[in-house]
């Protein structure tokens, strides 16, 4: 698990993987919430967005492969809205 904070996604997973390993992010594989919008056209890089505001992500799981659509469905019967946003590859 690693609750994502200031440095985004990658940097904040990247610290509780060991090493050799690292995140690839697909960062098209959720809806963003539209403050990111109005944030872009404010002139915010993506880059920075990615780095600051996690674009709408704020907590992670990182679990094997085979346990992810059973993990999704729990989280879903509870009320949450997970997204399955990248993999955790050799580095």
């Amino acid at each position: 698990m690693a609750h994502i904070t200031g440095g985004g996604l990658e940097e904040n997973i990247q610290r509780v993987l060991p090493s050799g390993l690292t995140l690839h992010v697909d960062f098209s594989s959720w809806k963003r919430p539209a403050i990111f919008e109005v944030i872009a056209n404010a002139g915010v890089e993506e880059k920075e967005m990615r780095h600051v505001f996690n674009l709408g992500i704020g907590y992670t799981f990182i679990l094997p492969a085979s346990e992810a659509d059973d993990f999704m469905k729990i989280l879903t019967e509870e009320g949450e809205h997970p997204v399955l946003f990248g993999e955790v590859c050799r580095s």
